[in-house]
């Protein structure tokens, strides 16, 4: 799976709430899970931490 399916699944998010809880736009995180893209944005990594959510779980 992807890093954005499991967030969403694991904390019961929409991609729509995992986008607004986080700041991080719905157009990059569906780029991000079209691509395949992995999570190594410093960036998206801050964000999922002010969320709550710890992002070294999701690194591939």
């Amino acid at each position: 799976m992807h890093w954005v399916k499991d967030i969403c699944n694991d904390y019961g998010l929409t991609q729509y709430q995992l986008s607004k809880i986080t700041g991080i736009r719905q157009s990059t995180l569906s780029s991000s899970k079209k691509r395949g893209s992995r999570l190594d944005s410093a960036n998206m990594m801050d964000k999922l931490r002010k969320a709550g959510i710890n992002p070294d779980k999701y690194r591939g």
